[in-house]
């Protein structure tokens, strides 16, 4: 007659073990998985500025009644006048189009379709005009009373680099806006790195 075996259990060793390599892949594993996300929510700027971009240069290039501006100087439009329907759900839980009072201490009022906005650029003249894009896409998150996006910057560079080198989050000062009487001229990024103060010809604004 056989006798019946007892199954072995894991020992309190052999748990504890196996918690303490479980607890070191999660270490290792979680910074990659937040970087993840903080990427995907950054590409998201990337592409809503694409959109109010194209919006733009659509705009610009089929409406006859825009003003054309002269050379090295910018027309803007902000996104009152692009229209918001495509710009509801912003990465960080805030808002491009919220409009109301901070959190705290409650003493400014913000209406953030007016900071965001894109730049039109008119560079030479003659046969050889071109135009070049400029896009300024925040979101306003009451929560924490701060803003997040990407602060103005040249649409060719969104294009071509990463969103980390220069989209921000926990921006605690208000990003420029447009409204119908400013601003009258507008800082701006050259190729090769060097600032131009552009005349702005006209702002449209809704």
């Amino acid at each position: 007659m056989k006798l019946k075996q007892k199954k072995k259990g894991f020992t309190l060793v052999e748990l504890l073990a196996a918690l303490v390599i479980l607890g070191l892949l999660t270490m290792i594993a979680a910074p990659n998985i937040i970087g993840i996300l903080q990427s995907t929510k950054l590409n998201t700027y990337a592409r809503d500025a694409e959109k109010l971009v194209t919006t733009a240069e659509y705009k610009f290039r089929s409406d006859t009644s825009i003003v054309k501006p002269a050379a090295d100087h910018c027309i803007i439009m902000n996104m009152k006048y692009l229209g918001s329907g495509e710009f509801k759900n912003a990465p960080y839980g805030g808002s491009y189009t919220y409009t109301g009072k901070d959190k705290e201490p409650q003493t400014k009022t913000y209406d953030t379709e007016l900071n965001n906005f894109v730049v039109i650029r008119r560079i030479g003249g003659g046969s050889t005009v071109k135009y070049e894009y400029h896009v300024q896409l925040v979101e306003y998150i009451y929560s924490k009373t701060r803003f997040s996006g990407i602060p103005l910057t040249r649409f060719s560079r969104i294009k071509d680099d990463s969103p980390i080198d220069y989209a921000q989050t926990g921006i605690t000062t208000e990003p420029i806006k447009v409204n119908d009487t400013t601003p009258t001229s507008i800082q701006i990024t050259n190729e090769d790195g060097s600032t131009f103060n552009c005349p702005v010809d006209k702002r449209y604004t809704a």
